[in-house]
Parts: structure tokens; C-alpha cells; sequence
């Protein structure tokens, strides 16, 4: 297991739970012209071609052909498939829906979902009396068209690219921003990331996360591998459990402070993030196996505090299964086709006819 695999899945989830980590920047459009995606920021965004970065907050357009109003119930028609369900269809507790509306006089914002004839009609509840009105968006939430882990191509310093097989209206709608830049990397050693912080004084007034992999230690039946319990017996195939431990070291400014123990409360925020990134995450195995086995979270504590800069360990371990296909000069041998026998005064006579 390699440590970039870890890194790879915190720049990739641990944006949806916490900003600590990323530089976030405003988006001023985001438009869709076949399968590309144009982002305009506000500010530079600092990424370079082949970049990953995190699109939140855009929203998918609906077109509305019109909305008539009659005893506080509104009913839309929308240009294309909706994709709402009525509300009938969810149980009370998920009750009631909302739907969003912009760009309609009188009826925009967040309203109360009323039900859903057809995929080009719905109801809404709203206040007052509205004109009818042609025109207007349903908003909907946009799960990966728009939004999630892209891949970019940088096109100038305030835009970039990505792909994209979604058939979403443009241009997206809503609070859009880009989370990038994230100070999630992976050491050797606890001690490398101590003198990378020494060297590079500007990243100080950041928080940082470093994945170091520790011990790889092989087991079986519970017991830790020796010349004894590794050894195989007769006709038993080669089978051990490896768990690749490793240490996510989270570093905090920490100069407002001389006890520190604001930083280690704000540490331990972090832990329902990590956890949502990694507990029970199964990873890609090296191994014949070809994938590990769920990832646990082992326990977390203080690891360093000085002047400038608190350190808190969070320890996790990944088991591995190691088998014979894994083991040198693996041979399958010769299978049987069929094995023949009589029995002449209880002696067993028998010959083998194997496969070609």
C-alpha cells in the first residue's frame, strides 16, 4: 500500500466536511458547452493543468415555460423533465419537500412541494397573489454534472476547464466555489515533517495533514508472523493478514497560545471528517487480492506541541490478505481429470490420469 493512495482519498472527500485543509475561491460563472465545463473565478484560483480541485454549490437549471397561481397553490411547467417525485410517494417522517425557484417575479425562493402530476408539472405552496409568469428556473441540486472531484485544464489565471457527461442547463446556478489548494501531502517520517514546517515558514500559518506509513506487520491466527507460526504444513496453503498502519499528523498554528489546548480542541474536530474519509474505506490492494480490507480507525492523541505549531496523531490500519499467489514460484501444479480405483483383498489398487 502506498501512502499517495491515502492522500488521494482526503484532497478527494475531506473537502465535503471541513475548509481547514483548502483555499476556497468563489466561482463568478460556471457554464457547459457540450461535454466541457468552463469555471470563471472571482480571484486567481493557483491551479495548473491536471489539477484536482472541488466544485461545491452549483445547482442544475430547470426551465420553467410558465407558473399560474390559484388559492395559494402555484403550478409550473417545466420545459424539460423535471425529476421531481411527488411527495406521496416518501414517508412522513422525509416530509415535506421543498423546491427552489429563481428568475420568476413573485414566486422565487425556497417553497413547499405540493405534489407532482406529471415530469413537466408540479405544485407549490406561496404567499400572496402572483401574476402568471412566463419563464423562470427550478433549481435542483446537483450531485456529479456540475459539482465534485474534477480534473482541471488551466486555460488563464482566473479560468480553467473540466469534462463532463452530464446534459445539465447552462449556465449553474446557486453559491458556487472552488475548494483546491489542499495542504494534504505524505511523508517517510514524523521527523521529515517537522523540517519541511522549519523550512518552509509561510505554510506555518496554515493547517496541514501528513500521511506517514508506519509498521507493515503480518499475522496469523491472531499471532504475530515468526520463523514458527509462519511456517506451512503439509498439503496447507500459504495464507497471512498484513495490517499497514498509518498516521495522519494534523499541524496547527499555534502561536496565539501557550498551553495549546484550544488547538488540540480544534484537532478533534477533524476526527468525524477523517472518519467520514477513511473508516471502513476499502482501498486498492498491490496484492492478488486487488483490493484490501475495510480501513479502521485506531485512536488519535497529541503527538507535539512547541511555540509555533501544535501536532495531533490520528492512527488508522488497513488490513491486507497475503496468499499463495502472492508467495514465490507459485505453481498450481497438474489438476486431476480422474482417478480410478478397485479394491482386491482390501488392498487399494489405483492409477491417476491427469489433464494435459
Amino acid at each position: 500500500m502506498k501512502g499517495v493512495y491515502i492522500v488521494n482519498r482526503l484532497k478527494e472527500i475531506l473537502p465535503k466536511y471541513t475548509d481547514d485543509f483548502s483555499t476556497i475561491i468563489n466561482v463568478s460563472s460556471l457554464t457547459r458547452s457540450g461535454t466541457t465545463i468552463t469555471c470563471t473565478t472571482t480571484t486567481a484560483h493557483g491551479l495548473s493543468t491536471n489539477d484536482y480541485a472541488t466544485i461545491r454549490g452549483a445547482k442544475n437549471p430547470i426551465a420553467l415555460s410558465s407558473i399560474t397561481f390559484s388559492n395559494g397553490i402555484a403550478t409550473a411547467t417545466a420545459s424539460t423533465d423535471h425529476e421531481l417525485t411527488d411527495p406521496s410517494k416518501y414517508s412522513p417522517a422525509n416530509l415535506p419537500l421543498y423546491v427552489e425557484i429563481v428568475g420568476a417575479s413573485g414566486y422565487n425562493g425556497v417553497k413547499e412541494l405540493v405534489s407532482v402530476a406529471t415530469n413537466l408539472t408540479f405544485k407549490f405552496k406561496v404567499s400572496g397573489s402572483p401574476s402568471t409568469v412566463s419563464g423562470g428556473y427550478l433549481l435542483l441540486e446537483d450531485q456529479e454534472g456540475y459539482n465534485g472531484y474534477k480534473q482541471i485544464t488551466k486555460i488563464d489565471a482566473t479560468s480553467f476547464s473540466y469534462q463532463t457527461t452530464g446534459s445539465m442547463l447552462s449556465p449553474a446556478q446557486g453559491t458556487i466555489q472552488v475548494s483546491c489548494l489542499t495542504r494534504i501531502d505524505h511523508a517517510p517520517t514524523p521527523a521529515r515533517i517537522q523540517q519541511y514546517y522549519s523550512t518552509n515558514s509561510s505554510d506555518i500559518s496554515q493547517v496541514w495533514a501528513f500521511v506517514v506509513l508506519s509498521q507493515n506487520q503480518a499475522f496469523k491466527d491472531d499471532t504475530i508472523v515468526g520463523d514458527s507460526s509462519s511456517s506451512n504444513k503439509k498439503n496447507e496453503s500459504y495464507w497471512n493478514t498484513s495490517m499497514q498502519q498509518f498516521n495522519i499528523y494534523v499541524v496547527i498554528p499555534s502561536t496565539s497560545s501557550t498551553l495549546g489546548g484550544i488547538f488540540q480542541d480544534q484537532a478533534k474536530t477533524y476526527l468525524n471528517p477523517l472518519l467520514k474519509c477513511l473508516a471502513n474505506y476499502i482501498f486498492v490492494s498491490d496484492l492478488k487480492e486487488e483490493k484490501t480490507q475495510p480501513c479502521q480507525f485506531i485512536g488519535d492523541e497529541a503527538d507535539d506541541y512547541i511555540e509555533a505549531r501544535y501536532t495531533h496523531r490520528f492512527d488508522f490500519t488497513v488490513p491486507n490478505i497475503i496468499q499463495t499467489e502472492d508467495t514465490a514460484d507459485f505453481d498450481n501444479g497438474t489438476p486431476l481429470k480422474i482417478i480410478d480405483g478397485i479394491f482386491e483383498d482390501n488392498n487399494l489398487e489405483f492409477y491417476v490420469n491427469t489433464r494435459n
